[in-house]
């Protein structure tokens, strides 16, 4: 409620502000005028135009201010104005049952309201649901958040979110419900952190170390800075020294296969170096089927080469599985790994795995 009202004061602040710059010298102008021409029987006459040529300003003052209050109701973010307290409580709320219950209800009554459409207010409830362990209501509202996000990084993490709903819904199994939210939170966005955790923590229950140690690479890669970084670093050291010793090799005798990709930008080809190469590996002979293997590195290290391999699977997918394939390369302005008009992408030709050697892609066709 506080930043609600914090809002309006400052709108309100910032009108009579506005106001005053416009009102402030035409009043100033009046007076004068009224002073030098104030004389005789035009003395009345003048001060009375005067009167109504300030009103026409401050009328049209009022009016845009009402014009824009409807204008923003019905194309703005109001709704991000009135639920922020609410979202901002949620958000700090990390341990405490009885908050939870109050913002359910009355996040509840909103969406009850005529606000049911409004993705981030299904988000929050299904937040403060997972806090008291509802985790089959948590896992209706997120999936009702994802439905009404479009594609990007937020609508990934929300259907991140709604992957580990299910698995722990699902007493901590592993499930094809599970794996789709996995699947379509990576799809969105390959380096998703609960997707991975949640790859990263079945790889270590079935003894993978291999595999668990290629999600938490990718996990350091998205935020390697992180204090989650550092810890994923020396569990990756653990992990290496369990495969020295033999511990935890159930796939450490069948390193499986690895493509080397060497990718470039065609010349004169100028993009910003701060976006996103997704270099992809999918089966040739299943259309349409989930990446195989999935890599994301910055424009600014092009040209530079790459190997896929098992532990870049998507959503338990594999190399391994496939037996042709084709590699892509994609840079896109949304941080997502679906291609969209705009883009830039170069895909190799179908190959056998183990006999491609070196698959060289040099990017420079946008797509239309």
């Amino acid at each position: 409620m506080a930043s609600t009202v914090l809002f309006w004061l400052t709108s309100i602040l910032l009108l009579a502000v506005a106001a005053g710059f416009v009102l402030l010298p035409l009043w100033r102008r009046m007076q004068a005028e009224g002073k030098t021409e104030s004389v005789g029987n035009l003395s009345g006459l003048l001060d009375d135009a005067s009167t109504r040529a300030l009103l026409l300003p401050l009328g049209l003052v009022v009016l845009m201010s009402i014009a824009a209050y409807l204008f923003y109701a019905r194309w703005g973010h109001i709704n991000e104005v009135r639920f922020t307290d609410l979202y901002q409580r949620s958000i700090e709320n990390s341990d405490d049952p009885q908050e939870a219950i109050a913002l359910i209800r009355e996040i509840t009554a909103h969406t009850q309201a005529g606000e049911e459409n409004d993705p981030w207010l299904w988000y929050f409830l299904g937040q403060n649901l997972s806090l008291v362990t509802q985790y089959g209501l948590a896992e209706i509202t997120y999936a009702r958040a994802a439905e009404l996000l479009p594609d990007g990084r937020d609508k990934a993490m929300v259907l991140g979110q709604l992957a580990l709903m299910r698995y722990l819904d699902g007493e901590f199994v592993m499930s094809e419900g599970v794996m789709a939210a996995i699947q379509a939170a990576r799809e969105l966005n390959p380096t998703e952190a609960t997707a991975l955790q949640l790859l990263a923590t079945d790889a270590e229950d079935r003894q993978d170390s291999n595999a668990a140690i290629g999600y938490w690479r990718l996990l350091i890669q998205a935020s390697p800075q992180s204090e989650l970084a550092g810890v994923l670093r020396q569990r990756i050291a653990e992990a290496q020294q369990r495969l020295q010793t033999g511990e935890g090799e159930s796939s450490a005798d069948s390193p499986g296969p690895v493509i080397e990709v060497q990718v470039s930008l065609a010349e004169g080809l100028q993009l910003d170096p701060e976006g996103w190469v997704f270099v992809t590996a999918r089966d040739a002979e299943q259309e349409g089927a989930p990446p195989l293997a999935v890599t994301r590195l910055p424009v600014r290290s092009l040209p530079t080469t790459v190997q896929l391999d098992d532990s870049h699977g998507v959503a338990g997918s594999s190399l391994s599985a496939a037996s042709r394939v084709y590699v892509s390369a994609l840079i896109t302005a949304t941080g997502t790994a679906n291609a969209q008009a705009g883009d830039y992408r170069a895909v190799s030709d179908s190959f056998t795995l183990g006999r491609q050697g070196t698959v060289s892609l040099v990017i420079a066709e946008q797509l239309p």
